[in-house]
């Protein structure tokens, strides 16, 4: 930068080579000492490589010393692109993994359900897939009596381990159905038409789900039911059938090796 304050005219030498040591426009005599010829290295730039002051002054004249706002912006922008387009690139893989997974814990070729409701809808259930219907005329309007139960088992005892989980359903006229949790007996009642989240203690000794129904005067409801662990709901929560986790076809497999072992 200029001096702020304008120096005096040099009179020695020692001043001339200080003055152009300092980017001052002086007539400088041949080095002769030490001190002078260190001074003139520094006035010259050195070997000649670098600028002087004042060269350097002249160069920077009207460059900006920031990123003005919009530059700035441009950089941001293309550093947010390229970290959103990693993540949703991470993200999708990640989608993938889970929905093909063993996501789906409610293995419907091992649950017992109510064929009927209090106030006279009928259930059935093929393949994975449930269907409610409610004679014409028949009236239902105490929700709280509407309802049947799926048991996981014929025993009806714990078939989640200790955790957080995600229960939905996927289907039509689901927007008048609720799927309630019941653990140890206790009903966790949750909103119409709604995933819902739920955890199992460790000392529970049992827990299965209920559905109920809306108070309407008919019900035409097809829908499919999953229950999922809470992170990987999280994750994706689209509707996945069941499908055996490790542990199970392990178990499976070793069941039709005693099997075979007995009749062979």
């Amino acid at each position: 930068m200029p001096n702020e304050n304008t120096l005096p005219t040099p009179e020695t030498r020692r001043e001339m080579f200080l003055a152009a040591a300092a980017g001052e426009s002086v007539s400088k005599p041949e080095p002769i000492t030490r001190e002078e010829m260190f001074l003139d290295a520094i006035s010259s730039g050195g070997a000649g490589d670098a600028y002087t002051k004042a060269e350097t002054d002249v160069l920077l004249a009207g460059k900006q010393n920031t990123l003005t706002t919009a530059q700035q912006a441009a950089a941001d922008s293309g550093i947010t692109s390229a970290k959103v387009a990693q993540y949703d690139e991470d993200s999708t893989a990640l989608v993938e993994i889970v929905d093909s997974g063993a996501k789906n814990m409610a293995d419907m070729g091992k649950s017992s359900y109510s064929t009927t409701t209090s106030k006279g809808a009928t259930v059935t259930l093929t393949g994975d897939t449930f269907t409610v219907t409610t004679p014409a005329g028949e009236t239902t309007d105490d929700d709280n009596n509407i309802f049947f139960n799926i048991y996981f088992d014929t025993a009806s005892t714990c078939i989640l381990p200790p955790g957080s989980y995600a229960a939905m359903l996927s289907g039509t006229g689901i927007d008048d159905i609720s799927v309630r949790p019941v653990i140890d007996s206790t009903v966790i009642s949750k909103p119409y038409g709604e995933p819902v989240f739920f955890d199992i203690p460790s000392d529970a000794s049992n827990n299965w789900v209920r559905i109920n129904l809306k108070g309407l005067t008919s019900y035409n409801a097809t829908f499919k039911l999953m229950i999922c662990p809470k992170a990987l709901y999280d994750v994706s929560s689209k509707y996945v059938p069941y499908c055996p986790s490790m542990e199970e076809l392990y178990e499976t497999i070793g069941d039709v090796n005693t099997v075979l072992e007995e009749v062979l």
